[in-house]
């Protein structure tokens, strides 16, 4: 048989990819190691074999940005690994024994992918029985998760399934986890709240995530099965309304509650009542307009509150209900004319941050209440269209250290506009003004720690 210029070449180009495809990378001397840490970060392992040896002990692997397309069988041979990242790879095929070798050390393991349209299977986790925390991000799931779950998996406590496209789980999906403490599955597809009895086996579950998704529909057998020990609850950026809110008032073991994003029209009715023991309550950009005493009413351990991007008309009382609160919010209420201030003067004075960006208000009413908060250490008064600062106005906030008073319509600073905070004040902001006017003594005596002023 003749060979000709041209198949010389062919077959020389060959051999060189057959060599490329079986190159075997030396970690040790590729990637850099640090206290049984190995980062092997933006070199490529496409197709490579990956050689452990003269690595005693059992490590940490980060490999980032390698350009892995697939884990194949048994690639971590020759070295313990007790944590495994692998992230910014093209990860498409994992063989069902790539943690070959693995099963006794590894316990944290940590997989995204940059290609979303594979459906990848995950057979190969389930024989890995010392697995604590595991986290699969940005893969194609859709309804394909029992292939990972297995009896094997009871060591498992934290679980993340994070923007994977699933769109439903099942009712086998967890029963496995029952030490399970912290479940993720955000910006995903969920339709609904999962099977009723998704949940049955989870009687050890602390925080649940399910924000990002399109869930417009919950049962009362969702919650029912974790209201004993849940702790953390998100539920921020679905369809959800008022009604469903139902559905958490008997969660009386919750510390936090994450509403944001939502289509919620009201707090009304006794929703909180079993709720003493939340620390903080998030219920920003819903279609909320009024808030009465009653809607807190069993909050009085609430220590932060968010209500930005809503249309409060807040009741005088209101805040009597919660008397050791010390962060609010309530950015940009979009209602028409001036929001009534009354109800800042009922705080308890327990208030340490207080964020009231994008409102406007009647002056004389707003430097009143102000003056109430003794412990106030934050205030962020920007956008609220103020053209005056009285003299004085902060002499009962002794603790305030930062201020945002920028884009307003200030026309003038005067000596004591800021007077009593001397000693105190670390920050503020005064940009986007219309100043013509600053006394060269309303920054007298000032005791900065690191002089921060925008103006």
């Amino acid at each position: 048989m003749k060979f000709n210029q041209l198949h010389i070449i062919w077959i020389l180009q060959f051999q060189v990819a057959a060599l490329a495809f079986n190159e075997t990378i030396n970690i040790k001397n590729t990637c850099y190691i640090n206290n049984f840490k190995i980062f092997c970060e933006y070199i490529d392992l496409h197709n490579k074999n990956l050689n452990f040896e003269q690595l005693n002990g059992t490590y940490m692997l980060y490999l980032i940005g390698t350009n892995l397309h697939s884990l194949q069988e048994n690639v971590f041979n020759g070295t313990q690994i007790k944590h495994l990242s692998i992230s910014d790879n093209p990860l498409t095929v994992i063989d069902k024994n790539a943690f070959g070798g693995q099963e006794e050390f590894l316990e944290s393991l940590e997989l995204s992918t940059t290609d979303t349209t594979e459906l990848v299977d995950f057979t190969a986790l389930q024989n890995l029985y010392n697995l604590e925390t595991l986290e699969i991000e940005n893969f194609y799931m859709n309804q394909n998760l029992n292939n990972f779950t297995s009896d094997k998996l009871t060591k498992l406590t934290k679980l993340s399934l994070i923007n994977n496209k699933i769109r439903d789980v099942n009712i086998n999906t967890f029963a496995h986890f029952q030490n399970l403490t912290q479940l993720t599955i955000k910006n995903n597809k969920l339709a609904k709240m999962l099977h009723p009895q998704a949940f049955e086996h989870l009687l050890n579950l602390q925080y649940l995530d399910v924000s990002n998704n399109a869930i417009t529909e919950i049962t009362m057998g969702n919650l029912q099965n974790v209201k004993k020990m849940l702790q953390h609850l998100d539920f921020s950026s679905n369809k959800i309304t008022r009604d469903h809110l139902e559905h958490f008032k008997n969660l009386s073991k919750l510390e936090t509650l994450k509403l944001d994003n939502n289509r919620i029209k009201s707090l009304s009715g006794d929703i909180f009542q079993n709720m003493n023991k939340l620390k903080t309550l998030s219920v920003r950009n819903n279609q909320l307009t009024k808030l009465r005493k009653t809607y807190l009413n069993g909050l009085n351990n609430l220590r932060e509150l968010f209500l930005s991007g809503n249309q409060l008309i807040i009741e005088a009382t209101t805040m009597t209900e919660v008397p050791l609160l010390e962060i609010l919010y309530l950015d940009n209420q979009n209602l028409k004319g001036t929001m009534e201030i009354k109800w800042l003067e009922n705080t308890s004075g327990t208030l340490k941050k207080l964020s009231l960006k994008g409102n406007s208000f009647n002056n004389i009413d707003l430097w009143r209440a102000i003056k109430t908060l003794p412990h106030l250490e934050f205030l962020d008064l920007s956008k609220c269209n103020l053209a005056v600062i009285p003299a004085f106005a902060f002499e009962q906030n002794p603790k305030l250290k930062a201020i945002k008073l920028n884009d307003n319509k200030l026309e003038s600073l005067e000596e004591g506009a800021f007077q009593g905070l001397q000693n105190t004040l670390e920050s503020i902001k005064l940009s986007n003004n219309q100043l013509q006017v600053v006394d060269e003594c309303v920054f007298n005596n000032f005791n900065w720690p690191e002089k921060d002023i925008s103006i």
